[in-house]
C-alpha cells in the first residue's frame, strides 16, 4: 500500500510539473501570435525560407532551393499537407515537441542517474527560457532538439541491449538529425567511437559500425537522389557550408554569425551574394558545389596564413560556447522580450546551466554510461566551434547540459548535507570560477539589425508608420547600417517622397557599393522620372554586381528603348527571356511594331 501511494505522489508531482510546464507554453504561443515578430512575409529571414520552401514541396514544385532545404522543410510540408497553410497548427506542433523533449530528458536522466536528479532535469528542461522562445519560431532548432534526444533514448536503450537492428535504427535517426541540424562530421565520428567501445572484439566492432554507417547513409541518400533526379546536382554537404565556414573563419569574424564583405544577413541574400562573389572571383559561372568549395578553400586560406589570430578566435568560440551570453542570428530573444512579456520572468538561462553542466561532467567522470552524453555535447560544440556560435546553434547541447547540471547540483547539495566541505572545497572553487567564466560580458548587446529585420515585416505587410519607426530605430542604434538605409527608402518612395527615397538609396551605396538592389531601385526611380540615361547608368551597375537578375535586364532593355538604342534593348530583352522564359510575351509585345 506504501509502494501504490508513493508512485501516485510521484505521478502527481510529475503531472504538477508538466501542467507547469504545459501552461508556460500556451501563455507564450498566446503572446507570440498577438506581436510583430509572428509575421511571416516574403522577405523575412529563414522563417520565411522554410515557410515558401515547405508551400513548394507540397505543391510538387522543383527548384534549386532544396539544394540548400533540411529535413525541417519536408516536416513544415507535412504539417500544412494535414492542416492546410497553418502557420499556428506548426507552431502548435512543436509546442509539443518541445514538451515531449521534456520528458524525454527526464527518462534519459532517470536512466542515469535516478528519480530525484531526473525531475530537476524535467524543471529545468521545461522552462529554461531559450527553449520557449524557440517554439514559436519556423525554424529547424526545435525539431532537431527533440530528434537529438530521441537519438540519446534509443542509444541508452542499445547500450543496455545490442542488437544488429538497433544501430541500423540509431544511424537512420542520425542521418535525419544530420539533414535538420546541419551537424554531421563530429558527432559522426564521436558515435562511432562510442560504438567501438561499446561492442566487444573487433569483428562485432566493424560489424556494428558498418551497420551504423549504413543506416546514416540509407536516411542521407533518401534527400540526396531526389535532388540529382530533379536539378542534376547533389551535395554530400548542405549547400551553405562553405560561405558559413567563411562566415565562421576570417579576418572580420569575431566566433559568432557576422556576414564579412557587407554580405546581406538573411539566407537567400546570404547565398547570392556567396555565389556572385565566387563568380567575380573566378570569373565564370559556378554550380553549387563549386560555390561551396570556393568558400571552403578561402577560409582555409586564412587559417593557414594566420595560425596564430586562428588560435586565438577558436579559443574565443569555446569561451562563447560557454557563456551564459545568447548569440542571436534569426529572431533576437532579447528584441522578443519587449513584444512579450512573459519572456521578461526569470526562467531558466545558460548562465546558470553552463557552471553547473561543466561541474557534472566533472563529478560524473567515473560514469561511463553518461559518456553518450558527453558524447553529444562535444559533437554539437565542435560543430559551432568549426564554423561559428549562435544561440540555435548552440541549443541542441542545451538538454545535455541540463542533464550534468541536474546530477551536478544534485551530487554539490548532497555532499553539503553530509558536512563534506572539506573534501569538496576545490570543487565548490572550480563552481565559483565556472560562474565568473560564464558569466563574462562578452557582447554589447546591439537591436540595430533586430529593429531592421521587423521593419522588413511591416513593409511587407504596409505598415509604413511602423516599418518607418523600426527603420529609424535601427539607424539610431547603429548609423552604419546599410539596410536599414535601404528600407527607409522603400518607404519614402511608397510615401511619394522621391527625393527621400533617392538619398536613402545613395546612402545605401555609400555603405554598401555593393548593395545591387538600391542600384536597381535608383535606375527604375530615374526611369520613371524621365531620366533613362541614369537609369541605364543604375540597371549596368546592378547587373555587373548580380548578372542573373532577369528583372533588372527586363528594365534595361526598356530605358535603352527610350533612348533609342534598338540594339541594346533587344540584348537587354534577350538575357531577360533567358532568364526568365515567362517574360517573353511581354517582350514580343514591347518589340512588336
Amino acid at each position: 500500500m506504501e509502494k501504490i501511494a508513493k508512485r501516485y505522489q510521484e505521478a502527481l508531482i510529475l503531472a504538477l510539473i508538466i501542467s507547469i510546464i504545459v501552461s508556460v507554453r500556451i501563455i507564450y504561443l498566446l503572446q507570440f501570435q498577438s506581436s510583430p515578430l509572428a509575421l511571416i512575409t516574403p522577405s523575412g529571414l529563414d522563417t520565411a525560407f522554410n515557410h515558401r520552401l515547405a508551400i513548394q514541396l507540397l505543391g510538387g514544385e522543383s527548384s534549386r532551393d532544396f539544394l540548400f532545404s533540411s529535413f525541417y522543410s519536408y516536416f513544415l510540408a507535412s504539417i500544412y499537407r494535414i492542416f492546410g497553410i497553418n502557420i499556428e497548427a506548426a507552431r502548435i506542433i512543436q509546442m509539443m515537441l518541445g514538451i515531449i523533449s521534456c520528458i524525454l530528458v527526464y527518462l534519459v536522466t532517470k536512466e542515469l542517474f535516478g528519480k530525484s536528479v531526473a525531475k530537476l532535469a524535467l524543471c529545468l528542461q521545461g522552462l529554461y527560457s531559450l527553449f520557449i522562445f524557440q517554439e514559436g519560431i519556423l525554424i529547424s532548432t526545435t525539431l532537431g532538439i527533440f530528434l537529438s534526444l530521441i537519438l540519446t533514448f534509443w542509444l541508452m536503450y542499445i547500450q543496455k541491449k545490442s542488437f544488429v537492428l538497433g544501430f541500423y535504427i540509431a544511424g537512420l535517426i542520425l542521418g535525419v538529425l544530420c539533414k535538420t541540424l546541419n551537424v554531421s562530421l563530429p558527432l559522426i565520428l564521436l558515435l562511432s567511437l562510442w560504438i567501438m567501445r561499446l561492442e566487444k572484439g573487433l569483428r562485432l566492432k566493424l560489424r556494428s559500425l558498418f551497420i551504423f554507417f549504413l543506416g546514416v547513409l540509407t536516411t542521407l541518400a533518401i534527400f540526396i537522389l531526389p535532388n540529382f533526379s530533379i536539378l542534376k546536382e547533389s551535395l554530400p554537404i548542405p549547400a551553405h557550408s562553405g560561405i558559413n565556414f567563411y562566415i565562421g573563419n576570417n579576418p572580420e569574424a569575431d566566433g559568432t554569425f557576422w556576414p564579412p564583405l557587407n554580405m546581406h544577413s538573411s539566407q537567400l541574400g546570404l547565398l547570392k551574394d556567396s555565389q556572385l562573389i565566387a563568380e567575380k572571383n573566378l570569373g565564370r559561372p559556378l554550380n553549387n558545389k563549386e560555390i561551396n568549395w570556393f568558400w571552403f578553400k578561402k577560409g582555409f586560406a586564412y587559417i593557414a596564413s594566420h595560425p596564430y589570430a586562428y588560435l586565438k578566435l577558436t579559443l574565443r568560440k569555446f569561451l562563447i560556447f560557454i557563456n551564459g551570453y545568447e548569440p542571436q542570428d534569426i529572431e533576437d530573444f532579447y528584441f522578443a522580450k519587449k513584444f512579450i512579456p512573459l519572456l521578461r520572468f526569470p526562467f531558466i538561462s545558460f548562465y546558470f546551466i553552463s557552471a553547473l553542466g561543466i561541474l557534472g561532467w566533472v563529478v560524473c567522470i567515473r560514469k561511463p554510461e553518461a559518456s553518450v552524453i558527453k558524447l553529444f555535447i562535444l559533437g554539437y560544440g565542435i560543430s559551432n566551434i568549426l564554423y561559428f556560435v549562435t544561440s540555435r546553434y548552440r541549443l541542441p547541447a542545451v538538454p545535455y547540459f541540463i542533464i550534468l547540471a541536474s546530477y551536478g547540483l544534485f551530487w554539490l547539495t548532497k555532499r553539503l548535507s553530509a558536512g563534506n566541505l572539506n573534501r569538496i572545497i576545490w570543487l565548490i572553487c572550480l563552481l565559483a570560477f565556472l560562474f565568473f567564466l560564464t558569466n563574462i560580458r562578452i557582447f554589447k548587446h546591439d537591436f540595430s539589425y533586430a529593429f531592421y529585420n521587423l521593419s522588413v515585416k511591416y513593409i511587407d505587410t504596409d505598415n509604413v508608420s511602423k516599418a518607418l519607426e523600426s527603420a529609424q530605430e535601427a539607424i539610431r542604434i547603429n548609423p552604419h547600417i546599410a539596410p536599414a538605409y535601404f528600407n527607409l527608402g522603400i518607404i519614402s518612395y511608397r510615401q511619394g517622397k522621391i527625393k527621400e527615397a533617392t538619398d536613402n538609396f545613395l546612402k545605401t551605396l555609400e555603405l554598401n557599393p555593393n548593395y545591387f538592389e538600391a542600384h536597381y531601385n535608383l535606375g527604375f526611380i530615374y526611369e520613371e522620372a524621365g531620366d533613362p540615361e541614369k537609369a541605364i547608368k543604375y540597371y549596368l551597375s546592378s547587373l555587373k554586381i548580380n548578372p542573373q537578375d532577369e528583372q533588372v535586364y527586363f528594365n534595361l532593355g526598356c530605358a535603352y528603348l527610350k533612348t533609342g538604342q534598338q540594339d541594346l534593348a533587344k540584348q537587354a530583352f534577350g538575357q531577360a527571356m533567358r532568364l526568365n522564359p515567362r517574360l517573353i510575351p511581354q517582350v514580343k509585345e514591347i518589340l512588336s511594331p
